[in-house]
Parts: C-alpha cells; sequence; structure tokens
C-alpha cells in the first residue's frame, strides 16, 4: 500500500494547482489579465504580471519539495526550504520566458482604446444614451462601431471618440463641424 504523508500531499497539490494554473494562465493570459486589471490589480515584475509569476513559484515549490523528500530523503523543513529556492529558480524562469514571448510580439498591434481622441461619421444617428453607428479609421482600415453619447447626433455629422467601453464608443459632436445640408440636430429630449 502507497502512503502520502501530509507535506508530500502539500508538494503534490502545489506541483499540481500550480502548473494547471500556470498553463491556463499562458493560453488566457489576456482574459486573466483583464479580470484583475477590473478588480485593480497590476503588479508586475519584470514586465510580466504578478500571476504567472507567482504561479510558477508555487508549482516549481511542489517539484522541489517532491525531489527532497522522495529523492533525496530530507525532512519537511530542509525540503521546504529546497522547494523554496526551486520555486524562486521557476519564477525566474517563467519571468525570463514572458519577457521573451513578450518580445517576440509584432510591433504595431493597437488596441481600440487607441481610438480615443480620433474622428470618425456617424452612420446611423444617435440619441441621447441611445445607440447608433460610427465609422472611424483603426490601423488604417475603416471599421464601423457602435457608438452612444450624451446628446443626439445624426447621421454623416462628424465626431470624435472620447471613450471605449469594451467595443463600444462613447462619442462626442466634433465643434464647430457644419451639419450636412438638409440634416437637422434633434433638440435635447426628443429622439431620431
Amino acid at each position: 500500500m502507497i502512503t502520502i504523508d501530509l507535506a508530500n500531499s502539500i508538494f503534490i497539490g502545489c506541483l499540481a494547482i500550480g502548473g494547471i494554473l500556470l498553463l491556463v494562465s499562458v493560453l488566457l493570459d489576456d482574459v486573466l489579465g483583464g479580470i484583475l486589471d477590473n478588480i485593480g490589480v497590476d503588479i508586475d515584475l519584470g514586465g510580466v504580471s504578478l500571476l504567472p509569476v507567482l504561479l510558477g513559484f508555487v508549482a516549481m515549490f511542489g517539484v522541489g519539495g517532491l525531489f527532497a523528500t522522495e529523492g533525496l530523503g530530507m525532512d519537511v523543513g530542509p525540503a521546504s526550504l529546497v522547494g523554496g529556492v526551486v520555486g524562486l529558480i521557476g519564477a525566474s524562469v517563467v519571468i525570463l520566458i514572458f519577457r521573451t514571448l513578450g518580445s517576440a510580439e509584432a510591433p504595431g498591434a493597437t488596441g481600440t482604446a487607441s481610438l480615443i481622441g480620433e474622428t470618425g461619421q456617424v452612420t446611423v444617428g444617435i440619441g441621447p444614451d441611445a445607440y447608433g453607428t460610427v465609422i472611424v479609421n483603426f490601423d488604417g482600415a475603416p471599421m464601423q462601431r457602435r457608438a452612444t453619447s450624451d446628446r443626439a447626433i445624426p447621421a454623416g455629422r462628424r465626431v470624435r471618440v472620447v471613450d471605449v467601453v469594451g467595443a463600444d464608443l462613447v462619442v462626442e459632436p466634433v465643434v464647430n463641424e457644419p451639419i450636412p445640408t438638409g440634416q437637422t440636430i434633434p433638440q435635447s429630449g426628443s429622439d431620431r
């Protein structure tokens, strides 16, 4: 019968949980990074977010602890120290890998947040706090996006992007832009 003591159970748990979550963080880095950004956690170590570094440490702590208890026959205390050292080495390797992967990304990748300040044209009129559509240039190509504003803006009017919420744009009319011929701006409180 195989028996596993508490220390080895902890080391195995660290290896399994840390390793699986590290793999998930590598595959879903944008999703997990977005979740952490939304809750206000934005710590990075050497240009790498905290989550993969922490998970690398936990997984390698488990590997080092198991190796020390099973391979070297150490007691729990010294095995934990070996696990800690191996964990620090693992965290350093994760930083190195993520930095290398980050530098290999294609330059010029642009997020929709770069649209803030850009001008575009309303294609479907926007009511106060209601959605319409706007065409803006994104990375050199026209892109149509859903847009909203705190005031009514008719189709054809030039607008400036003031915020990006998810995939939607928040716009305002460009000041001193002439209204296209034959169009009027609805009065406050009226919809399209």
